[in-house]
């Protein structure tokens, strides 16, 4: 009786430490959303200060730098360019002070959309709706790759990764003018003339919305001089198509 006792407060044991290691979690860096537009930064490497680079925004590192510059995100992060000739990538060397640790085979990976990225960073192309994951973790070489124990990853960086672009921001400007309380004849007026900048960036004449948009904006001021919009709401309109102007110039 006494031995089936043992046996039954073993097992009891072993359960909860497996438990308790199944429910283990990486320390959470960051865990949150950044919004980007299309175009460059400029990303001085930490072991060469003399140099810059111009770097893609819409891509892993691009995602790692616009989270670590969100004020409330209090994290910082270093890159190497020791391999940036070879590779065209940065070798990424901590996040927040943590660093790789070839001793202990621990060591930062990307992960986009749960996939090990397959590139160096800098080189992996991001789209709206992708969630980067920066995970620390062990890993061990085979002869053909690296595999990760993410199971045992110490400490976490997730981003969820919002894209602005042109059309997205007419939608949302749109959307402003629908709920003016402005003359019905002016929200048509605008609305035909957003209509018509639509078709042309959906059209691949991206210059000819350029045009279109210009002409919008000289509609909202003729509208605000008729007393159909109020100085704010025109000042906003036109400042949104200005926005919306810069993001097909940088697209």
């Amino acid at each position: 009786m006494k031995n089936k006792i043992t046996c039954i407060f073993l097992i009891a044991l072993l359960s909860a430490i497996m438990i308790g290691t199944a429910a283990a979690q990486p320390a959470e860096i960051f865990n949150g959303t950044v919004e980007l537009e299309d175009g460059t930064f400029t990303f001085v490497p930490s072991n060469n200060l003399s140099a810059s680079y111009q770097v893609e925004t819409l891509t892993d590192h691009g995602v790692l730098d616009a989270a670590s510059s969100d004020e409330t995100s209090g994290f910082t992060y270093n890159a190497s360019d020791e391999y940036y000739e070879d590779y065209g990538s940065f070798y990424l060397t901590d996040i927040n002070g943590v660093q790789d640790n070839y001793g202990a085979s621990t060591s930062w990976f990307v992960y986009i959309n749960g996939e090990l990225a397959p590139l160096g960073l800098s080189q992996n192309v991001i789209k709206d709706g992708d969630q980067v994951t920066f995970l620390y973790a062990p890993y061990e070489y085979t002869a053909n790759e690296a595999i990760v124990d993410t199971a045992n990853a110490s400490y976490i960086v997730d981003i969820k990764v919002e894209v602005e672009d042109a059309l997205a921001s007419i939608e949302d400007l749109q959307g402003y003018i629908d709920n003016l309380n402005t003359p019905p004849l002016t929200k048509c007026i605008l609305t035909a003339s957003l209509e018509s900048v639509v078709y042309s960036l959906e059209n691949g004449r991206d210059q000819i919305a350029i045009i279109k948009l210009q002409c919008f904006k000289n509609i909202v001021q003729r509208q605000e001089n008729r007393g159909n919009l109020s100085s704010e709401e025109a000042e906003y309109i036109i400042n949104e198509a200005d926005n919306v102007i810069e993001l097909i110039q940088s697209s």
